[in-house]
C-alpha cells in the first residue's frame, strides 16, 4: 500500500532530514513509528501524504506516485492525515459540517456526504455530538472527530502524526482505541507516529526512525528484545517489556511481553505454577 524506494528529504538550503529510506507497508498493516525528536518521523509522514515531495527516491501510495503533481489528489483521497492538535483541523462551528467538508470539497452527492458523515461520525462513537459545536469537546472527542473527518473521505490509509500527545491518559487510550479498531473491523492501513512506547507496542510492526533513517523494524516483541540499542536512541522500554526482562535477569522464566494484559498474563501463570 505504501512504498519507500530511497528517499531522501531536505528543507531549502538545510542538510537531509530524511536519507535513504526504503520500506514498504502492506495492506491492512498497523504500523508504528517511533524515534526521538528530530529523528524524521513527521517528515516521513507529510511524505507518505504529498505535503512534501521526496528531494530524491521516490513514494508510492497504492502505486501513484507522490511527486507526480496530476497525483495528489488522487493520493490525499486514498491516505488522509490526522495532525497533532485536532484544532488545526477545525474549520467549521458544527461537528457534523466538519466531517462534511472534506467530501463536500470532492463534489461528493449531497445525499451520499450525509450517509458518509453519519457513519463515521458512529465509528468514532461520536454520532450523538453531531450537531455540537467542536470547542465544547474534550481533546480526545476532537481528535475522533478530526479521525471522522478523514473516514468520510473513505480512506484506504490512515497516517496520523502524533495524534495523542496533547491528551491525557484516557484521551490517549480511547484514541488509540479507535484507531486500532478501524483498523482491525475495517482492513484500514494505518502509519501511526508516536514517541508513546506503549502505543507501539499494539502495532503489528515497529519502525524505529534515528538521524533521518529506519534503523530497526519488526514486531513489537522483536524491536523491544533490543533494550540496550533502543537505550542507546534514546527510548526507552514499555513498562510491561521492561519489567519481563528484569524478571529473566532475576531467572524467572517468563515469555517476551509488549503489553499490560501480556505481563498480566505472564504474572498470573507463574504463581499459579509456584
Amino acid at each position: 500500500m505504501i512504498d519507500y524506494q530511497g528517499v531522501a528529504y531536505a528543507y531549502s538550503g538545510a542538510e537531509e532530514v530524511l536519507r535513504n529510506v526504503t520500506q514498504h507497508v502492506n495492506k491492512g498493516e498497523f504500523v508504528a513509528v517511533i524515534g526521538h525528536n528530530g529523528s524524521g518521523k513527521s517528515t516521513l509522514a507529510k511524505l507518505t501524504n504529498a505535503l512534501f515531495v521526496p528531494t530524491e527516491g521516490k513514494v508510492l501510495v497504492d502505486g501513484l506516485d507522490t511527486s507526480d503533481k496530476s497525483n495528489v489528489l488522487s493520493v490525499r483521497q486514498k491516505a488522509g492525515m490526522v495532525f497533532q492538535n485536532p484544532d488545526n483541523q477545525m474549520v467549521t462551528t458544527i461537528v457534523e459540517e466538519d466531517v462534511a467538508f472534506g467530501p463536500e470539497n470532492l463534489g461528493i452527492e449531497p445525499s451520499e456526504i450525509r450517509k458518509r458523515v453519519d457513519s463515521a461520525l458512529a465509528s468514532v462513537r461520536m454520532g450523538k455530538y453531531a450537531l455540537n459545536a467542536p470547542n465544547n469537546l474534550s481533546g480526545g472527542q476532537k481528535q475522533r472527530v478530526a479521525i471522522a473527518g478523514i473516514l468520510a473521505m473513505l480512506p484506504e490509509v490512515i497516517i496520523l502524526d502524533e495524534p495523542t500527545a496533547m491528551l491525557d491518559p484516557l484521551g490517549r487510550k480511547d484514541v488509540f482505541d479507535t484507531v486500532r479498531s478501524l483498523n482491525k473491523e475495517r482492513g484500514i492501513t494505518v502509519l501511526f507516529i508516536t514517541h508513546f512506547m506503549e502505543e507501539a507496542a499494539s502495532a503489528d510492526r515497529v519502525l524505529v526512525m534515528s538521524d533521518g533513517e529506519i534503523v530497526m523494524s519488526g514486531a513489537p516483541k522483536e524491536v523491544f528484545k533490543e533494550e540496550e540499542k533502543l537505550n542507546e536512541l534514546g527510548l526507552a522500554l514499555p513498562l510491561s517489556s521492561w519489567l519481563a526482562h528484569r524478571l529473566k535477569e532475576a531467572g524467572i522464566p517468563v515469555n517476551e511481553t509488549t503489553t499490560d494484559e501480556e505481563i498480566a498474563d505472564e504474572l498470573c501463570r507463574l504463581y499459579l505454577n509456584t
